[in-house]
């Protein structure tokens, strides 16, 4: 969970230091329309606190999980550059 003031957003993955939230969309909870434009809305409203959201699907973290682990270290690496 990040909060900022009185907001509380929900995300899987938060990495609070460099503002960068990891999220697993898979289609029991990220399938309907009403779930994308609430997924949507929320990437805005953190984007605009400055946090970065990637979006992985639920299967190319099961099919492949070095993988993904590989590619979040990346991420974090570059988003710890960016910001400093």
């Amino acid at each position: 969970m990040i909060k900022v003031g009185s907001e509380h957003y929900f995300v899987d993955l938060a990495f609070r230091a460099i503002r960068l939230a990891v999220e697993v969309d898979g289609w029991e909870h990220h399938g309907s329309r009403w779930a994308f434009g609430q997924d949507r809305q929320r990437d805005r409203k953190l984007a605009a606190l400055q946090w970065h959201v990637v979006r992985f699907t639920a299967s190319e973290i099961f099919d492949a999980p070095a993988s993904f682990a590989g590619e979040v270290r990346r991420l974090v690496a570059t988003r710890a550059r960016l910001i400093g």
